[in-house]
């Protein structure tokens, strides 16, 4: 193939003037693949820029693996980031639907979510530790309830509670009897 015929080709199928067409294939020393390729990657980039020099069709799989290896990995790093996200959201929600209810003689006094909950230990955790730990000594409990506390779950903190309150009420008898004494 000649070079005007090889110039006329890339004008018609990339749409550009003849001088841009004469300039790609000069710079990718007359193969009309590399040319085409060349302004290709200028048209999607919007730009003029120069082809670079150890470019050649041999390059073209290695390049052209590189782009779909970098989509590929942009692809899974915002794939992960929406799954990230889906799971923080799920875990609020479950949060929502659960509940701590704080009660005292068997009387209800306060269901919180456990959302709200875990945000206040989290921002007030040595005074949320001090309030939880002073309430037991007023009798005060708390129960988690909800779709998704299971039943073990809610065992264990009633356990937890009954210990800490057979601890606590131990305490005060030994301090009653030394005080007797």
């Amino acid at each position: 193939m000649e070079r005007d015929e090889m110039i006329s080709r890339l004008m018609a199928k990339m749409n550009v003037s003849k001088e841009e067409a004469a300039r790609a294939l000069e710079a990718c020393n007359g193969d009309i693949l590399d040319a085409l390729d060349l302004l290709e990657r200028q048209k999607d980039a919007g730009e003029k820029a120069e082809p670079k020099s150890e470019y050649s069709t041999q390059d073209k799989t290695v390049y052209d693996l590189r782009v779909t290896q970098e989509k590929r990995g942009q692809a899974e790093g915002s794939g992960s980031l929406h799954q990230v996200w889906a799971y923080l959201k799920a875990l609020i929600r479950k949060g929502n639907r659960n509940q701590v209810v704080i009660s005292r003689n068997g009387q209800d006094l306060l269901a919180v979510p456990m959302t709200v909950m875990i945000l206040l230990l989290i921002i007030s955790w040595p005074w949320s530790l001090i309030v939880g730990l002073i309430s037991l000594f007023f009798g005060i409990r708390f129960a988690l309830q909800g779709p998704d506390i299971s039943k073990k779950v809610q065992d264990a903190v009633t356990g937890a509670q009954e210990k800490a309150a057979s601890a606590i009420e131990i305490r005060t008898k030994n301090e009653n009897d030394q005080n007797r004494e």
